[in-house]
């Protein structure tokens, strides 16, 4: 079979471009997706080994937990701020009814 009448010369230059082209592309892309899936391994592998790491502090010492609490003396002085701040917004609010 003959196929020197079935395409031209002009044609297979033509598709041999485009082929040339299509692989430039398709290298260029898996030159670049390569890099990232490392970088997305290496930041995976690294918040895994964190997270452990933070939940095995926790765990282990007890005594890490107490630090996340608020201390007591600040928790009472904020109370009685608190009520304070109260007694005065209504001590205002009666001000406000008399006029001078």
């Amino acid at each position: 079979m003959d196929i020197s009448n079935l395409i031209t010369a002009e044609e297979v230059n033509f598709f041999y471009e485009k082929l040339n082209k299509y692989y430039a592309i398709i290298n260029r892309n898996l030159s670049d997706t390569v890099p990232k899936v490392v970088a997305g391994n290496m930041i995976h592998t690294y918040y895994g080994n964190l997270e452990k790491f933070f939940q095995d502090a926790i765990s282990e010492n007890l005594e890490s937990l107490t630090l996340l609490e608020e201390d007591p003396n600040i928790e009472r002085r904020r109370e009685s701020l608190k009520d304070t701040l109260e007694k005065l917004r209504k001590s205002n609010k009666i001000l406000q009814t008399f006029s001078f």
